[in-house]
């Protein structure tokens, strides 16, 4: 075989190599891209989604009239009547109706459970109106425990912690004062705010 012969072999060749290699970078190419921000969209999504993932166990307070009140752990689909029974289960004056057993809870609740005695509505005498029109209500400065556990949500223990804080501090200045005695939060409070008063 002559040597010019040879040459153009090896020139075509050569050709095909190079038009072989540009063919595979040309449909390659692409798909390495798809590839690459595929790799990436799926790790955005799986960070996005360790994000919103919501506590399998979560922390309920239950106090109240239940046996045993306390912080419980239980899973985060556990509803109200089973995290009641993890606190012992009600006592027998627990108001048991004011609840709804069905709901859900939420980590880092707390949980009143009213006795009956709490639960009551409030008497004629704090929903009567007075000659002058006004609403009657009762002054925390000059009610006795009596009157005190017939406002809605406050029971013997409470009115006896209203006395005590009245006897210790004085007279009350303002109402909301009384979420300063232990056991009666703004839950409460908003209750009977509109049923008390500390002026006559």
């Amino acid at each position: 075989m002559k040597t010019k012969e040879i040459i153009q072999y090896l020139v075509i060749a050569v050709g095909i190599v190079i038009a072989g290699l540009v063919y595979y970078n040309i449909n390659e190419q692409p798909s390495w891209e798809v590839t690459g921000s595929t790799a990436v969209e799926t790790e955005q999504l799986q960070q996005s989604s360790k994000t919103v993932s919501q506590p399998s166990v979560i922390c309920v307070h239950i106090c109240g009239a239940v046996n045993n009140p306390g912080v419980y752990e239980g899973e985060a689909s556990l509803r109200l009547y089973q995290f009641i029974e993890l606190a012992g289960g009600f006592r027998e004056d627990a108001s048991v109706e004011s609840l709804n057993l069905a709901q859900g809870v939420q980590d880092g609740m707390q949980i009143y459970v009213p006795s009956k005695q709490e639960a009551v509505e409030p008497p004629a005498l704090l929903s009567s109106t007075e000659n002058n029109g006004k609403n009657a209500k009762l002054n925390l400065n000059t009610a006795s425990k009596s009157e005190l556990t017939q406002l809605p949500g406050i029971g013997e223990v409470k009115a006896e912690a209203i006395l005590s804080y009245r006897d210790t501090n004085g007279a009350f200045q303002t109402i909301e004062e009384l979420m300063n005695i232990p056991g009666i939060k703004e839950a409460t409070f908003e209750q009977i705010k509109d049923l008390i008063t500390v002026t006559n």
